[in-house]
This record gives structure tokens, sequence and C-alpha cells, in this order.
């Protein structure tokens, strides 16, 4: 039994969900509809066997519904027994762990992924309050505790009571949405850039935590025309950020491209990744991003530290201050030759990070329970 929110499972979870099913395993879903994306994750597992049922729970812990989820998932479980029940997201991750207590002493196996716990080094106090106590209680109904950043990890491994805790590169990188379908696509010739531009890259929701802002502010530091910067994503910061832009006086070189599915061909015209984020589990993006061979300037935050080696792929910065950003963009700006060896690096360095070496992590930690 595998859980989780349905937008989650249809991002992350379909690969691994196929990988289980052809090693001989049989897998159902419980999941709850946060974002009404069940059909979705349906379509992506029509070919396969899988048992998909809902039950009504919201990211928050604070709502009322959750109990009805519970009840309805208790219910769901009663009539069953499965060899390992897998969990994700806070929420559902307590919610299952609750209902699958019984099960444990009939011989089921409990494992749940952290895909980033709430509270981290620098988390507000709130996060710990709430957030700590809960997931160390869990703990102890838990038999296979796996974490994405090493933070996490050694967190776990000290202070919780899971029975084994282990820590693998993240859910994976799926390398074949990064193969480039549309040869003719240039970025540079739809955005009329010269060739000689310096073109940086960001992907991600525009809010708080994705901390576009830093960057913008970066360039009004530099104020070089030559320095255009990408943003594909949309959000509601869209109106704040525009106007920064203008503020700092780089309108012109600020470009809002919202949801964009050609990540890819745009990765291969670009010069530079920035991965500004205030608050990560791990970060897909400049993965993806090292994948398709880009030097990355990235928070240097949990999650980010574990695939960013300072000079070798990249630099890392304090999320808050502009001039570490605007220092980093310049220095690989003005060195074709560094930025060409960070780029090798950064080809190397996400391997690990890659879906199939994931898929063989997550499976053997699922064969051994």
């Amino acid at each position: 039994m595998l859980t989780a929110t349905e937008l989650h499972l249809s991002q992350f979870w379909v690969p691994h969900i196929e990988n289980f099913i052809n090693h001989g395993f049989s897998v159902d879903i419980i999941c709850s509809n946060v974002s009404n994306k069940v059909d979705i994750l349906k379509q992506k597992l029509e070919d396969l066997p899988v048992k998909i049922d809902v039950v009504d729970l919201a990211r928050s812990p604070f709502k009322f519904s959750n109990i009805n989820g519970y009840k309805k998932m208790k219910k769901l479980l009663a009539d069953r027994h499965y060899d390992i029940i897998m969990t994700n997201e806070p929420v559902m991750g307590v919610v299952t762990r609750l209902v699958a207590k019984k099960y444990r002493k009939t011989g089921t196996k409990v494992l749940y992924t952290a895909h980033g716990f709430h509270f981290f080094t620098g988390a507000p106090k709130l996060n710990w309050i709430v957030f700590y106590p809960i997931e160390k209680w869990l703990s102890k109904y838990t038999d296979a505790l796996v974490t994405i950043n090493t933070e996490d990890f050694d967190r776990a491994r000290r202070k919780f009571k899971a029975e084994n805790t282990y820590y693998i590169h993240g859910i994976g990188v799926n390398t074949d949405k990064l193969e480039i379908k549309d040869e003719s696509k240039d970025i540079r010739s739809e955005l009329k850039l010269d060739n000689d531009d310096f073109v940086v890259l960001s992907i991600g929701e525009l809010n708080d935590n994705k901390n576009h802002q830093v960057v913008i502010r970066a360039l009004g530091e530099l104020r070089n025309d030559k320095i255009k910067y990408i943003i594909c994503g949309k959000g509601e910061k869209l109106e704040y950020l525009s106007n920064l832009a203008a503020e700092s006086g780089v309108s012109n070189n600020v470009f809002f491209l919202g949801y964009r599915n050609d990540i890819a061909e745009i990765c291969r015209k670009v010069d530079l990744f920035v991965f500004p984020s205030i608050r990560e589990g791990l970060g897909l993006a400049p993965i993806e991003a090292m994948y398709c061979g880009l030097p990355v300037v990235a928070s240097k935050i949990r999650g980010p530290v574990d695939f960013m080696m300072t000079g070798k792929n990249g630099e890392t910065c304090s999320p808050y201050d502009c001039k570490q950003f605007a220092k980093a963009i310049k220095k690989i700006m003005d060195d074709p030759d560094l930025k060409n060896q960070y780029g090798t690096a950064s080809v190397q360095l996400s391997k690990p990070f890659c879906i199939n070496s994931v898929k063989d992590e997550l499976f053997n930690i699922v064969n051994n329970l």
C-alpha cells in the first residue's frame, strides 16, 4: 500500500510503482485529492494493475475533514493485509501510521518517506513546536524512515526511534523529460536575445520561498544589460517581482515565462541556473539543470548542500544576500572556462539523483523489509 496526495503520486511515484510491479509486488494506492488531479494520476497508471482509493485528507493538519479521512482509511485497511505500507507527506504520514499501528503487530512493515521535515536548522520556532514532537512520537511506529537530505537523516538517526533510518538521493529526477523533443525551439530567438547575452535561468513558483527577488536585486547590483534573467513558473508574486525589477532598473533584463513544458530545450540554451530558495527538502529543478550541463548558483541551505560542491559545479550563497548572488553570477560570467568546468562537473554530480539510481535505492530498502 502506498499513500500520499494525488499530486505527489502523479509527480514522483509512477516510475517507482512500475518498478515495484516489475519486481513482482502488487501495489494499491490510497490518496487524497488536494488539487483535484486524481484523474491525471489514474491516467498515468492506467496501464498498470493498481487499485486506487481516495480519502478526504487536507495538507493542513488543522482541518476537521482529516478526521473523516482517518475513518475512511481505517475502514479501507480493515479488510486487507499488506506486507508493507509506505507513506509520504506530513498529514498523510501521520494518519497512515496511526491506522497502521495495529497491523504492525501482525507483521506489516511501515515505511515513511520524509521529503523534507518542516523543522530544520533556521526553521520558525512554531514548526519545531508543532511538527517535531509529532514526527518523533510517530517514529516509534515506523520500521523504515527514509530521508532525502543529509540534515534530516542525521537528525532522524540521532533523535528518532524508527527501527531503521535511511538516506536516499531524493525521489529521482525523471531524465526522460529532459531529452530534447523539439530541436527547432530556441529560447534566445523567442525572447530576441543576443548570442552574447549571459542568460540566467530559475524554475519555480513565484512565491516567497522560491525567493526570486534576491536574484532580481543581484541584477540591480550588477547593472549589466548583457545579463538576462528568465523565470519559469506561475504564482502570486508576479506583480511584486515585476515591480521590483522596475525599481531595480532591470525590467528589460527579466523575463517571466509562466509555466513551460520545454524545460530541456530552455536549459540547453542558457548559461547558468540559479536556485535561491529559502527552504527546500532537496530541490529537483537545479538537479535537472545539472543533468543538462549547467553550472549552478544555489542557496546554502538544507537540501542543495547535498548536491552543490562550491568551486566544483557552482557557487553557494546566503538566500538573503543579493551581493553574494551578484558576485557568484559575475564570477561565472567573466570566466567561460570556469563555466564549462562547472557544467561538466554538474552532469557527473547529478547522476546519483537520477530516477534509475533512486529506483534501485528505494527498491532495496523495500525489498529488505
